[in-house]
């Protein structure tokens, strides 16, 4: 024979008093305190590696477009509000990706058949920065380039780090984070 628990009995052995749940909501709030300035330098360096990763893919592909093209096929520094090249090394406001069948370092005008230019890159983020050598990046019909290229990417918080995308002359297109 079992012994009978009263009802009171039971119903105080379950859930959470109010002080028990004021000190896990305390703790719970301390580690989200401590997490979030971690959270926002995490989010800022994907943002600088995702936007490396772009920059190096553009090239590449812009390489590949010239040989496969058979023609010229610049990337450049994109000014303000425009589709065009400038050949300035502040590359803020996104780049271009076109070619250059007449070789006057400028997009051709499009074609129904042949849009140009064949890629457009958004401004970059605020916290951003990207500076090159120069604002012109050109492959020829064989996928070598018009001379070594350095694009710097780094970012305006406390603990960046900067990513370095290089072309060389041959055309060969790499990066390195610093």
């Amino acid at each position: 024979m079992t012994a009978r628990v009263p009802r009171a009995a039971c119903a105080q052995a379950h859930g959470f008093s109010a002080v028990e749940l004021l000190v896990c909501l305390s703790i719970v709030g301390i580690f989200a305190a401590l997490a979030v300035p971690a959270l926002g330098e995490f989010v800022n360096e994907q943002r600088l590696g995702s936007t490396m990763t772009q920059l190096v893919n553009d090239l590449n592909f812009a390489r590949v477009e010239a040989i496969k093209r058979n023609a010229r096929v610049l990337v450049c520094a994109r000014p303000a509000a425009s589709a065009s090249c400038s050949n300035q090394p502040d590359w803020q406001n996104g780049w271009v990706v076109c070619y250059d069948a007449d070789g006057d370092d400028r997009c051709d005008a499009s074609a129904a058949t042949d849009p140009n230019p064949i890629k457009l890159v958004a401004p970059l983020h605020a916290r951003l920065r990207l500076a090159g050598n120069t604002g012109l990046v050109r492959f020829s019909p064989v996928g070598t380039s018009n001379g070594a290229a350095t694009l710097t990417l780094s970012g305006d918080w406390a603990q960046t780090s900067t990513r370095t995308g290089m072309v060389a002359a041959t055309g060969a297109v790499s990066s390195r984070k610093n």
